[in-house]
């Protein structure tokens, strides 16, 4: 159920973002949650609205995760 974004819908999100400092590149279940990038730190983080929690050390351990499908994302 996660979608990853083309570049061209992460340009798009982010140019009308608010909050310019999670760079999202999926989400779950049409906007439950997303994952990204936070600037300024190192890792993969999940941001539900609430709060915003590091997944993954790395993008390719984060593409591993939603593979698996692994209960961390969600």
């Amino acid at each position: 159920m996660f979608s990853m974004w083309p570049l061209a819908r992460i340009l798009e999100e982010y140019h009308n973002e608010n909050d310019k400092s999670f760079i999202v590149f999926a989400d779950y279940l049409i906007n439950s949650h997303h994952i990204g990038f936070v600037k300024g730190k190192k890792g993969v983080f999940k941001n539900s609205g609430a709060a915003t929690e590091l997944i993954a050390d790395t993008f390719s351990e984060a593409i591993f995760l939603i593979n698996l499908d692994a209960d961390i994302l969600y």
